[in-house]
């Protein structure tokens, strides 16, 4: 039964937040945007419920998203976030819906073309192995 408790805090969908929390530092964040997958217990998920996932990733790599994670940090030498307090006391600044969409949109705009650029590079180093080899 515990084992499938881990899993379950583990398991991550499409769209899901991923931040990764060293003590009081958050690292990268990234969207999921595969189906469905497990990740080790290092990495925060969030999962928005109403809130557009691109917008809300883009508010929490902003000034103002360090500037929470300042407010829920303790320990005087090592410093540590807490993470669960973070994510539930996070006030996501009234904005209008079209200004939440638009962001949203650019945002995933840019990790759907970083997704892309890759792919290509990978295409073009390929080819170029390829005529190396040849």
């Amino acid at each position: 039964m515990l084992r499938n408790a881990i899993v379950d805090k583990t398991r991550i969908s499409k769209e899901d937040i991923l931040l990764a929390v060293t003590g009081a530092t958050i690292g990268k964040i990234g969207i999921f945007m595969g189906d469905e997958a497990v990740v080790s217990a290092d990495v925060a998920i969030i999962r928005p419920k109403k809130l557009n996932p691109f917008f809300l990733a883009t508010l929490l790599q902003s000034k103002y998203g360090k500037k929470v994670v300042d407010r829920y940090t303790y320990g005087a030498t090592n410093k540590h976030l807490d993470i669960k307090g973070f994510v539930e006391n996070f006030i996501v600044p009234e904005l209008k819906p079209e200004e939440i969409n638009r962001v949203g949109k650019l945002t995933e705009e840019a990790v759907k073309q970083r997704i892309e650029s890759k792919l290509k590079l990978q295409e073009a180093k390929k080819i170029i192995e390829d005529l190396i080899i040849k």
